[in-house]
């Protein structure tokens, strides 16, 4: 006893839309049911019987439309005519204290001299060459292993979550360095580029107050070239 206006109600309820109002998210399912039906010549009874199969996939098909939305509107954002909209001030600032620093794990078997805390957060093989040169550097006045997914921690915005480098370095000349490390294996994929896309942007527009650096693998030169030339 399906009809296309019933399903479309059904779906209605049963596929998540917060972002999407009702009457609007109504009238696409209704319109996805008519085109499988007339168009595509599904029968309606099947897509009732299926109907949570059906709904599974129009969720995973708004998803798909959100994500391609929210990519476009952020990458016109930042790297499009609003670009100029976009400002590092130090009139936004976070403060991170030794309270507030809450490590997943704490990291063991190495001192460190310039580590803004006692305690440092987890170090892979990889971080740990690059704590080791940022606390043995002479430009570094102290530095600290950034947590992800703290209140308190620094972040960066990308068109899905939230960036979390992983060092943040004091200068002894009073300039800031964020470092991400990433393996050679994963440095040219999509999420890395975005990464840096947006890393870039937000040393650019600091006017040199801050920098950015994502050394491909253990390039630690590029650290290194950074700190010394800020290019």
């Amino acid at each position: 006893a399906w009809t296309i206006a019933a399903l479309a109600g059904w779906l209605d309820r049963h596929v998540r839309h917060m972002d999407v109002g009702q009457a609007q998210f109504a009238l696409f399912a209704h319109g996805v049911v008519t085109y499988l039906v007339n168009t595509k010549g599904w029968k309606i009874g099947a897509l009732g019987r299926q109907r949570f199969r059906f709904a599974t996939a129009l969720q995973a098909f708004v998803a798909w439309h959100r994500d391609r939305h929210r990519n476009l509107i952020y990458q016109q954002f930042l790297f499009g005519p609003e670009k100029a909209r976009l400002e590092v001030s130090p009139e936004v600032v976070f403060t991170l204290t030794e309270e507030e620093y809450a490590p997943h794990e704490l990291f063991r078997g190495v001192t460190f001299a310039h580590h803004a805390f006692s305690c440092v957060g987890e170090l892979n093989d990889l971080e740990l060459e690059c704590a080791r040169l940022l606390d043995s550097h002479r430009l570094v006045k102290r530095w600290v292993r950034n947590i992800e997914c703290r209140p308190t921690s620094f972040w960066l915005q990308t068109p899905s979550d939230k960036f979390y480098p992983d060092f943040l370095a004091e200068l002894v000349d009073g300039r800031y360095l964020v470092v991400e490390c990433k393996g050679e294996d994963r440095w040219s994929n999509d999420d890395s580029k975005e990464k840096r896309a947006i890393g870039d942007l937000w040393a650019e527009r600091s006017g040199g107050v801050c920098m950015f650096v994502m050394p491909k693998g253990a390039s630690w030169a590029e650290i290194a070239a950074k700190v010394i030339t800020g290019e």
